[in-house]
């Protein structure tokens, strides 16, 4: 390619490149995001409750930008988004979930060294390893 390193180069929009190509274009692993109903996703705007008979800040006062945006996080309405067709989805369908729940019951617990302590550490290979140390 001929673009100079040091020439600023723009992403691609993912969303955008997926809408330009049609679903039949890719066959692949990434075919299934490629198919999605443009309708699905549907914004709502939640209005929050106020809970306090007063705004948590004074409209009058200066207050620091990370100040604010902390307490606007707080009082700013709910952006829910809603998925229209997610109960057709197979991923977040409740049978899929249970049946896969009940899969997992026969399966033994793995612990990872990362994760055990250091009681359940203890064993042949640990004991090796503290005989090479130092201290």
């Amino acid at each position: 390619l001929g673009v100079p390193l040091t020439e600023v180069v723009e992403p691609l929009d993912f969303e955008d490149v997926l809408l330009s190509r049609p679903p039949d274009a890719e066959p692949g692993p990434l075919r299934d995001l490629v198919e999605f109903p443009a309708d699905d996703l549907e914004l709502l705007l939640q209005p929050r409750e106020c809970r306090t008979t007063e705004p948590g800040i004074p409209k009058d006062e200066k207050l620091d930008a990370q100040v604010r945006a902390a307490v606007e996080m707080y009082i700013e309405d709910w952006v829910i988004v809603h998925r229209r067709y997610q109960y057709l989805s197979a991923a977040y369908s409740p049978v899929t979930t249970e049946t896969q729940r009940e899969r997992q019951k026969g399966l033994p617990r793995q612990v990872f060294e990362q994760d055990a302590s250091g009681d359940e550490r203890s064993g042949p290979e640990d004991s090796n390893d503290s005989r090479r140390g130092s201290g």
